[in-house]
């Protein structure tokens, strides 16, 4: 016991000064409290029991006051993402806006194809026919008889498609051509300045019915162009 004196007396002097030192520095105690290994619980209590009651700092070891204290420069990730958000509360997502749905393609109209316009067939032209060339106004036949045998006379065809004169005789006044019953054809003359002939076929003192036609060639057939009055003789 005569030894722990002076040691608690060291310990009581010293936990004195820091107070001290606290109160002339307002408040921070400069000095640092270390126990001992050898008697922790003797130097906590007279460091107590010299202490300022008031002073809560006194029994604070500075070391473990800046230890806890945060780090400059040292980010706070609670208050950074609440001041990163805008506010106290966890950020809101804000939910996805829809896009509008287009609305339904309508279906292609389809158009009817025309049918086509057939081009009309142009009818043949048929080919020109030859226009006959009316018969004269004086067209004429005259027969006389000479040697017991009629000579006929008519009237030139002028034609340009002129084919043949056809002298017909015949045993009525109902003469044809082509010929027919009763008819007889005397002669076709094929050259329009030939304008005259003798019957020599004509039976002497038998009436006779004459008559000429002008004719053209229409599919190898005679047509008429004019014809004359029917004339009668007796050789």
């Amino acid at each position: 016991m005569t030894r722990q004196r002076p040691l608690a007396t060291a310990f009581a002097t010293t936990a004195l000064v820091a107070a001290l030192a606290v109160v002339t520095t307002g408040g921070h105690s400069p000095f640092r409290v270390v126990a001992s290994a050898a008697e922790p619980a003797a130097a906590a209590t007279e460091a107590a029991a010299t202490a300022d009651p008031t002073d809560a700092t006194a029994l604070v070891d500075p070391a473990q006051t800046e230890s806890a204290a945060p780090t400059d420069g040292a980010a706070n990730p609670t208050a950074d993402s609440a001041a990163t958000q805008g506010g106290s509360g966890p950020k809101r997502t804000p939910a996805p806006t829809s896009a509008p749905r287009p609305g339904a393609t309508p279906a292609p109209t389809h158009n009817p194809t025309p049918d086509p316009t057939v081009a009309p067939t142009p009818d043949p032209t048929p080919a020109p026919t030859p226009r006959p060339t009316p018969a004269p106004a004086a067209a004429s036949l005259s027969i006389t008889v000479s040697g017991g045998q009629p000579h006929l006379s008519w009237t030139a065809c002028t034609a340009g498609n002129f084919a043949a004169y056809a002298v017909v005789r015949s045993a009525d006044s109902e003469i044809h051509f082509p010929a027919e019953t009763n008819d007889t054809l005397v002669a076709l003359v094929k050259s329009a300045a030939s304008t005259s002939l003798i019957d020599t076929g004509a039976s002497p003192g038998v009436r006779a019915y004459y008559r000429v036609w002008c004719t053209y060639l229409a599919d190898t057939e005679y047509k008429t162009i004019w014809t004359t009055p029917v004339v009668s003789v007796t050789p």
